[in-house]
């Protein structure tokens, strides 16, 4: 397969996935949400419109006035959210993220244009990047059930609506360019992570991309340039980063989390590896024991299997292995690594995030297959 069509492919197979969205009079936001509200209920457009999918819920009633805020009151609305209680943080609450660049097209493009565009490029970063990365451990054809495996997921495309889906796109790109030895762009794909928007989501590719980084043959000089790239990258991202940390530290919201208990997974949602929604909807009302991110292609479940059980001996010496294992132990609170989600301020936190890594795991077993 010629390199140069690669992005191509990859472009048009994001382009028709969500051809959808780029018909005139659509938007890729769940506006049947708002028939919920007292505000819409009664609307002609609402009646007998059930929703589709309550879950999604956030992008309508969350990031998009933030995106709105933003782009109207101008660096004011970059800080402050003057129409929550009696004005609130946003700059420091970890996901507007108004200092991301592809968030700027929202302010310069119209919603029916933005949200398409960027869930196509989030899309199309991922899967290029991913076959990037594999590209440089397995074959072509292999390299590319990679990227289709990740970039078309069900985790991937549950959470490009969301800040989710920016921290997951940076993750098979800063493992490209710590194993490709490209520091600026290591330095860049940093700060793109940390300015995503989603700090639980970054801390997951961090240490998805550490473990893998360590099992790597570690020289000094190695390790000192990639630890520059990254503290350049981390200097990069202070604006957001500093106010993040003083909200975390101050905020009433920090500690009422705490007070909760970790809802990990059921055993039972083992069985959303096979299909997706096993138990129903993904309204929290109409599912049993399933939680949404369980599920990323039946053919790259059927491959990873067929590496891990036909070539064990090869498996277990593969890293990714040892990553795909410990998520589904977080995820499923096999001791002693449930333990670590009981700590303080990691409760009810980090556990679906590693969904994102054991998605990228899986996509790099299927890929050894």
């Amino acid at each position: 397969m010629n390199r140069r069509l690669v992005p191509l492919l990859l472009l048009a197979a994001a382009g028709l996935f969500y051809l959808p969205g780029l018909l005139p009079g659509r938007i890729l936001l769940p506006l049947d949400i708002l028939c919920r509200a007292s505000q819409w209920r009664e609307m002609t457009v609402c009646q007998g419109r059930p929703v589709a999918n309550p879950i999604l819920s956030d992008q309508v009633l969350q990031f998009y006035p933030w995106h709105k805020i933003q782009e109207r009151d101008g660096l004011g609305g970059m800080v402050w959210n003057r129409y929550a209680f009696a004005g609130s943080p946003l700059l420091a609450n970890g996901q507007s993220a108004p200092l991301y660049p592809l968030n700027w097209l929202h302010w310069i493009l119209p919603p029916s244009w933005s949200y398409v565009l960027l869930a196509i490029l989030r899309t199309v970063l991922a899967a290029l990047f991913t076959w990037a990365f594999a590209r440089r451990h397995v074959a072509k054809a292999a390299a590319l059930v990679a990227a289709i495996s990740y970039a078309f997921s069900f985790t991937f495309v549950f959470a490009v609506g969301y800040p989710i889906g920016d921290a997951m796109a940076w993750l098979p790109a800063l493992l490209w360019a710590v194993d490709s030895r490209r520091w600026m762009f290591v330095s860049v794909f940093t700060a793109l992570e940390l300015l995503a928007g989603q700090p639980e989501t970054s801390a997951v590719v961090a240490f998805t991309v550490g473990v893998w980084f360590l099992s790597r043959p570690l020289s000094r000089s190695y390790l000192i340039r990639c630890g520059l790239a990254v503290a350049l990258g981390l200097l990069i991202a202070l604006p957001q980063l500093l106010p993040e940390l003083n909200y975390f530290l101050h905020s009433a919201a920090s500690y009422f989390r705490n007070q909760y208990k970790p809802l990990y997974s059921s055993p039972r949602s083992l069985l959303e590896f096979l299909t997706p929604e096993f138990f129903g909807t993904s309204s929290p009302l109409h599912r049993w024991g399933s939680h949404e991110g369980g599920f990323f292609g039946l053919a790259s479940l059927l491959l990873a299997a067929s590496f891990l059980f036909g070539s064990p001996r090869v498996a277990l010496r593969n890293p990714w292995t040892w990553v795909f294992l410990a998520d589904l132990a977080f995820i499923y609170r096999v001791l002693p690594f449930g333990w670590l989600l009981d700590l303080p301020y990691l409760r009810n936190v980090f556990f679906t995030r590693f969904w994102v890594s054991a998605t990228f795991a899986g996509a790099m077993l299927a890929a050894h297959a």
